[in-house]
């Protein structure tokens, strides 16, 4: 067993959210001495929010930064005294506003980014002009200090090449567990449908997501039109557009239910997963449910098409074009009628062959020796 370097992860919180998932998946399956890890939050949120107890549970230190949001040089001197105080040789950001703190330091410290997604694509869709190219330059710039840019899927590497020196990127694709996410047996997944009350006889959709405009939730909804007496479309998550959308919840039909703590046994019930996304990075939800064993349903966005490079894809996986709804709705038809069908066990095999989390940490620690 080798040691990486000493570590610090630097992020916003620790929050429910992909990229944190992500670093627990990195942090757990490395083969080293938890104890040369640090992570470095920069602002503090609520306890029921947070996922740090779940690091903490794993043997690594967790420092509060509490940096000022706008007051860069009084967080460079708070971070500047932290690392003093916990030397390491690696600095390891994960969102925007670390990533400019890590530029800051890259004279001192070898200084790594993940970019969980296409940032020209998410600021300009999330933010009006001009501050959508604000943040993609400062961004921009930031990452020019870097010694290694990491995308979280290929693509993402290909799109910061224009802008960035190709000897400094590569790309590591996001994994997640599968021992921690696995299917159930027939007959535990009829006891979880009875469990969860969902209409017998129908074709069971699950989608869990952020309700965000981004999910394009209003385009599956209309998609779904005149599919209400043989699907059944569960959602989990919520959102600013959670509201909003939770005046459609007809029990059987279409529900919004709202944040779940434990996504498993509806990934394990389900027939299908879906997403209509518009933007994702590598999206671990769906990682997830097919390692349940739940087909995918998917829109052909960058993000999502990556899977159809993958042989198990055929068989596991159907791909519709972004808002094109007579599209979904033809394939929703066909599902219904059985002339489509997907098969579980090939939406396991294609996780595991390819999107472990044990892989994508085992390639963050090559990462690490190879700068050490």
């Amino acid at each position: 067993m080798s040691n990486p370097p000493k570590v610090a992860y630097l992020i916003s919180a620790l929050d429910k959210s992909g990229p944190v998932n992500i670093l627990y998946g990195i942090i757990r399956h490395l083969e080293c001495d938890r104890g040369n890890l640090i992570i470095i939050t920069l602002k503090d949120i609520p306890e029921e929010k947070s996922r740090e107890r779940d690091f903490l549970d794993l043997g690594v230190r967790v420092i509060h930064a509490r940096l000022s949001t706008f007051n860069l040089l009084s967080g460079y001197r708070k971070l500047k005294k932290i690392l003093l105080d916990n030397p390491v040789t690696i600095l390891h950001s994960h969102c925007l506003r670390s990533c400019a703190y890590n530029a800051l330091f890259s004279g001192k410290y070898t200084s790594i980014h993940t970019a969980h997604s296409d940032p020209f694509c998410e600021y300009r869709f999330l933010l009006p002009f001009p501050f959508s190219w604000f943040f993609i330059l400062v961004l921009l710039l930031s990452l020019r200090f870097m010694a290694c840019i990491v995308g979280c899927a290929s693509y993402i590497e290909k799109r910061l090449g224009s802008y960035i020196r190709p000897d400094h990127l590569t790309h590591i694709t996001n994994g997640i567990d599968v021992a921690f996410f696995k299917p159930a047996s027939e007959s535990e997944r009829n006891d979880l449908i009875s469990k969860l009350d969902w209409a017998p006889g129908k074709i069971h959709l699950i989608a869990s997501s952020r309700i965000t405009r981004q999910k394009n939730f209003s385009f599956l909804l209309k998609a779904l039109q005149g599919f209400g007496d043989r699907i059944h479309l569960i959602v989990l998550g919520k959102g600013d557009q959670f509201e909003l959308f939770r005046q459609y919840n007809q029990k059987g039909i279409i529900e919004f239910r709202g944040f779940c703590e434990d996504v498993r046994p509806y990934l394990q019930s389900a027939d299908y997963f879906i997403s209509a996304s518009r933007l994702e990075g590598f999206s671990c939800s769906v990682l997830e449910a097919m390692a349940c064993g739940t087909p995918v349903i998917l829109s052909t966005i960058p993000s999502h098409s990556i899977l159809k490079e993958t042989e198990e894809s055929r068989f596991s996986s159907a791909f519709f074009s972004l808002n094109d709804t007579a599209e979904l709705s033809s394939i929703f038809e066909k599902i219904v009628n059985g002339s489509i069908t997907l098969n579980r066990e090939s939406a396991r095999d294609l996780v595991c062959a390819h999107y472990t989390a044990q892989k994508m940490s085992q390639s963050y620690l090559d990462l690490y020796n190879r700068y050490s």
